[in-house]
């Protein structure tokens, strides 16, 4: 048995020994790299003892690509692992290039004889040291010389990067060595390329060197130990300044980040090693140099009781102005965009409340002045889907109490047939020319008059049912509403909304509730909306103690429904809902003014002339004299000549608006009413509004569309008590 032999053999227990040392660490991903290092050499060492042995072809191939499956892979562990000793993280690049050729060159090693891309031929020769392979070299074969000197080379270039980087000598012993074992393994294989070494490889055998270098380290010196490794990273790493300084305040240690401080704030070395020493002259300091703002945090190092030197600590605070100014930029910058939002939502509201409040006040004297059946009828479906309207509305336009979750519900006893009703005429207009079939199926027995959020209640139902509308062509969208008593003062509502449409994919079921997200875009162009609808109605069932749920098949529609718990007022059964709604409306009194006042004189203040009829038109049989002004410069003539008590002023007019208006009234020397209650008029729904307008010097605030219950309340209230008359003897 030759040297040759002996040394292989032996190699194979030293590379055996290192995965066994590897194995008693705790895993890390130091350890994980290195332990795939060692695999791959013992994988490369092993096989090569019986190549060199082999007595026919078959088996030396078969050790050939044995030791190949491991050798091409070596040095790939090994560049990954050194990457990560030395604090950096490998490139992407690495293991997407280098796996795909190695599967390549493998594949041509593994049907080498079948191919002339890596051997163009062999021949299995002995002498009298080993059996060797004769053979040309194909082109795949100088892809793998290549590809190991290039690894080899990342090795030897990355220790040196790392060890230049180093202050920590123990460490910097470590990179010294992993500098000097990289350095063997290029050489071996470059002396495999211009040597002749009488048929043997060289590099096993600088595999074998490596790994007995690595046993030793790792066994004696604690090359793995991550602990000491996470310290000195963090030491190395950190973007703060560290000085380390022994009792005669020599320096001991400097870290990259504070040479890199120093060196932009000093230049001269004597003035740094001023610096340096000055540093410890308080605990706690800053100083400004060169433009730059330094925080210094000085502590003392202790062996027991006793200061064996001082460890200073220099953050570079400079970034702080800097990002200061910048958020006080974007921070007036948010403020603009959150004026600019008030600014829009006080124009939305404004422009929809007002023609809304001509049509309710219209509606409201048609319901006065006609005793028709069939007018009161298609009156009162015109105030309710108007207040639906209305109420919606608000709670959009309203999005400072949305954002800051101050959705508040206001729980009242309302009629459910008459909820139901609305939600039927309502939807129904929704069909438009589709060849659909609406079905509302409501359990007769379901009570008539509940206790909740009818408002809000009849939005989450009607936002469900129109986009089911929506998203349906043809068939069917079927409401079912039933309940199930909980005790005897609450009952469980189920509501339940099916369609024939569309359906939605499961993997777009999570994205139905995000707000302004509608599902596949560019199919539903025609369809309108804003992707709004279901998220608020997932945050006021949530505000209420419930949650939509959805069950959906693609291409055949889908299931909305929810189960809400509401306290009965009135446990006497609905019946059918429709009906019970005309019952209630030809049973509804007929409408009688709370009070009159014929002595009463109020200036009402509005651009808008429909607006001014409307308010007239409500207070007509209370006998009160009214007077109407269409500017503010009208309203300003009109107080100087007589007076009034009350003044109602609209907020948005041209030229001069409601706060302007009050303003100038107040300032006029012959205004007949100083003292007299100022009451503002306006469409403004953002929050806050009321009192903005207090503020401005008004007394009160009326929001339009006007309720007349409200508008009488609010004269009542303001009005002098002996001018108030009751409507009969005994009232």
């Amino acid at each position: 048995m030759n040297f040759i032999v002996i040394s292989l053999a032996f190699g194979s227990l030293i590379a055996f020994a290192e995965i066994f040392t590897i194995m008693r660490l705790e895993p890390s991903r130091n350890s994980v790299n290195m332990m795939l290092t060692a695999i791959c050499t013992f994988g490369t060492v092993f096989p090569y003892l019986f190549q060199v042995t082999a007595t026919n072809e078959e088996a030396f191939l078969i050790c050939v690509k044995l030791g190949y499956s491991f050798k091409l892979f070596v040095m790939l562990s090994f560049t990954t692992f050194l990457y990560y000793y030395s604090g950096e993280k490998p490139p992407r690049w690495l293991k997407n290039v280098i796996i795909p050729i190695n599967i390549i060159l493998l594949a041509s090693i593994y049907f080498c004889e079948y191919n002339p891309f890596y051997y163009t031929y062999f021949e299995l020769k002995h002498n009298e040291l080993i059996s060797y392979m004769e053979k040309g070299h194909g082109p795949l074969y100088f892809v793998m010389v290549f590809e190991m000197v290039f690894l080899m080379g990342m090795n030897f270039f990355i220790a040196a990067r790392a060890l230049k980087k180093l202050s920590v000598k123990k460490k910097k012993n470590k990179f010294i060595i992993i500098l000097a074992v990289s350095f063997i393994g290029l050489l071996s294989m470059l002396l495999n390329l211009v040597v002749d070494t009488r048929g043997v490889d060289l590099v096993p055998f600088a595999f074998i060197f490596i790994s007995g270098v690595f046993t030793i380290l790792i066994a004696k010196f604690d090359l793995i130990k991550e602990v000491d490794l996470a310290k000195n990273q963090i030491v190395e790493q950190t973007e703060d300044g560290i000085v380390v300084v022994n009792e005669d305040h020599d320096v001991l240690f400097i870290n990259d980040a504070a040479k890199g401080i120093l060196s932009e704030i000093i230049t001269d070395q004597t003035d740094k090693d001023v610096f340096i020493k000055n540093l410890f002259d308080k605990e706690e300091y800053v100083i400004n140099v060169n433009d730059k703002n330094l925080e210094i945090r000085v502590s003392d190092i202790k062996a027991g009781e006793k200061s064996v030197g001082h460890i200073a600590w220099i953050f570079d605070m400079t970034f702080i102005n800097k990002y200061t100014d910048q958020i006080l930029v974007l921070k007036d910058q948010a403020e603009k965009a959150n004026q600019a939002k008030s600014t829009f939502l006080s124009n939305v509201s404004h422009e929809i409340r007002t023609p809304i409040n001509a049509v309710l006040g219209m509606d409201e004297m048609i319901l006065r002045e006609s005793k028709e059946k069939n007018i009161r009828q298609y009156a009162r479906s015109i105030q309710e889907a108007g207040n639906t309207l209305l109420g919606i509305i608000n709670q959009i336009l309203d999005f400072s109490k949305i954002e800051a979750g101050k959705m508040d519900i206001i729980p009242v006893d309302y009629d459910f047939s008459t909820t139901l009703n609305d939600l039927y005429n309502i939807t129904v207009s929704r069909l438009g020319g589709k060849d659909l079939k609406l079905e509302f199926n409501v359990d007769r027995s379901v009570p008539s008059k509940l206790f909740g959020d009818e408002l809000r209640i009849k939005q989450c139902i009607m936002n469900v049912v129109n986009n089911a509308i929506k998203y349906t062509d043809e068939g069917m969208v079927k409401v079912d509403i039933g309940y199930t008593k909980k005790d005897d003062s609450t009952i469980i509502l189920n509501v339940s909304v099916t369609d024939t449409g569309m359906g939605i994919k499961q993997e777009d079921i999570d994205k139905l509730f995000a707000p302004f997200q509608r599902l596949e875009e560019k199919k539903n162009l025609t369809v309108e909306g804003t992707g709004l609808g279901l998220n608020i109605v997932q945050r006021l069932l949530l505000a209420m103690r419930s949650k939509l749920k959805v069950e959906s098949e693609y291409g055949k529609g889908s299931r909305f429904y929810f189960d809400l718990e509401q306290k009965v007022a009135d446990w006497e059964e609905m019946g059918d809902f429709r009906e019970r709604y005309r019952q209630n409306l030809e049973n509804e009194p007929e409408y009688k003014e709370s009070f009159r006042a014929p002595d009463a004189k109020l200036l009402v203040v509005d651009d808008n002339r429909v607006n001014l009829v409307v308010f007239k038109g409500l207070l007509k049989n209370t006998g009160m004299q009214i007077d109407t002004a269409l500017s503010g410069f009208e309203a300003q003539k009109l107080v100087t000549e007589k007076e009034y008590d009350i003044l109602f002023i609209d907020f948005r007019m041209p030229e001069m608006d409601g706060i302007e208006t009050l303003k100038h009234m107040m300032e006029d020397e012959n205004n007949k009413c100083k003292n007299k209650p100022a009451i503002m008029l306006t469409a403004e729904a953002t929050s806050g509004a009321r009192e903005g307008f207090i503020h401005e010097g008004f007394d009160d605030y009326l929001s339009k569309p006007m309720k007349s219950d409200d508008l009488m309340e609010m004269i009542r209230i303001h009005l002098p008590k002996e001018k108030v008359l009751p409507t009969s003897p005994d009232s």
